[in-house]
């Protein structure tokens, strides 16, 4: 990994636990997530009108793809507001960033493309599984396979299930921005984030809107929007800088990786901002799952 993308990646890191830990904090719902992808969507979009840039023919694939990212972003933020709502931040924060480093070279291997993560990284993998099988549980002795149908662990899996498919998604995605539209790592991943947050509204909004309790939140959250609004911006932000990072990568399982230093931010956000309890097993599992990620990194 270059030290441009290195640097990219550290810093969308930091804002990613930034914005994760506004949305638990103020109001984890759906309702949150739509409002605040809506003032990101807005504060990014001048960049269209003062960088004008050629995006593809309207029959190119890249449209497919677009809606395809979109669809599971809204997947993914849909489970990251249900999982915070019935859980820790410092448990269902690290399952959500850990699990996709396994999914996406998984995706790759079982495509024709292959991975490049190869048999030297299972110990790394077992080390990430580990630490996610151990993580929702607070002694060892209270080991139950009960403990993993908790809602908040059922609703992490499906936000590591969109990070799994956007991630893919989005590699081909801004491959395409580059090599058909000749834009550099940066204008292809301000103009994809963009329209990426637009489709996500796409999805998002009808589906949060259909749920009464989501129209009162919204409701509620729009007369003091300003941690929408940084939220909003930081969400931009990181997507920007992961995806401009893709394109100086060749695959996006390296990217997905390094990124997860942002698991040790979030359960320190939890534990001293939120007064989240952390026991001895817990900094355990959340141990093997960072040096897990960076083995892969690696």
């Amino acid at each position: 990994m270059s030290p441009e993308a290195l640097i990219l990646v550290l810093i969308s890191a930091c804002l990613h636990a930034g914005w994760n830990l506004i949305g638990k904090q103020q109001s984890p719902s759906q309702a949150f997530f739509v409002i605040s992808t809506f003032f990101g969507v807005l504060l990014l979009s001048p960049w269209l009108w003062l960088n004008p840039v050629a995006l593809p023919d309207w029959k190119h694939p890249f449209w497919l793809w677009l809606i395809f990212s979109g669809f599971f972003q809204a997947i993914y933020l849909t489970g990251l507001a249900r999982a915070y709502k019935s859980g820790d931040l410092s448990v269902s924060y690290p399952l959500a960033r850990a699990l996709p480093v396994v999914l996406v070279p998984l995706c790759y291997s079982l495509s024709e493309q292959g991975s490049q993560i190869s048999s030297g990284h299972f110990p790394a993998v077992i080390l990430i599984v580990a630490g996610a099988l151990l993580l929702p549980l607070n002694r060892l002795r209270d080991w139950h396979w009960r403990a993993y149908l908790q809602p908040s662990i059922l609703f992490v899996l499906l936000a590591a299930v969109g990070t799994t498919g956007y991630s893919l998604v989005d590699a081909h995605g801004i491959n395409i921005l580059q090599k058909d539209a000749g834009m550099n790592p940066y204008q292809a991943g301000a103009s994809y984030v963009l329209l990426q947050g637009m489709t996500c509204l796409l999805w998002l909004a009808p589906w949060a809107m259909f749920y009464q309790e989501e129209r009162r939140q919204a409701f509620r959250l729009i007369q003091a929007p300003k941690w929408m609004i940084w939220a909003g911006l930081f969400i931009m932000l990181t997507y920007l800088m992961i995806l401009a990072s893709f394109a100086l990568v060749d695959e996006a399982s390296f990217v997905v990786a390094f990124r997860q230093i942002s698991i040790v931010l979030g359960v320190i956000a939890g534990v001293v901002l939120l007064k989240e309890q952390l026991s001895r097993l817990r900094v355990v599992s959340v141990s093997l799952i960072f040096f897990g990620v960076v083995l892969i990194s690696l």
